[in-house]
C-alpha cells in the first residue's frame, strides 16, 4: 500500500525488494531495484539490494558492477563490503 500512495519514493521500492528477495521472488525484487534506481541512481541501497538479487540468481558480474556503484555512491555502507 505505500507504494501506491508513495509511487515516487524509491526507498519503498528498496524496502518492497529486499522482501521479495528474503520470499525468493529474485527476478520480483530485481524489478523494483530497477524501478528504484530510475527513481533515484544516486541511492546506494538500491544499487546494493540490485547487486544481492543478481548475486542470488547468478550474475556474477552483474552483482559485482551493482556492489561497485554503491560503493562508489556511498562507501561506508557495510552492506556492500558483505556481500
Amino acid at each position: 500500500k505505500a507504494i501506491e500512495s508513495e509511487p515516487r519514493w524509491a526507498v519503498i521500492w528498496v524496502l518492497r525488494a529486499n522482501a521479495k528477495l528474503k520470499l525468493g521472488q529474485i527476478d520480483d525484487a530485481l524489478i523494483d531495484c530497477e524501478e528504484a534506481i530510475s527513481l533515484e541512481p544516486r541511492l546506494a541501497t538500491a544499487w546494493s539490494t540490485s547487486g544481492r538479487a543478481k548475486k542470488a540468481k547468478g550474475d556474477l558480474r552483474g552483482a559485482l558492477a551493482d556492489f561497485d556503484e554503491a560503493l562508489q555512491l556511498d562507501p561506508k555502507t557495510s552492506d556492500m563490503w558483505v556481500n
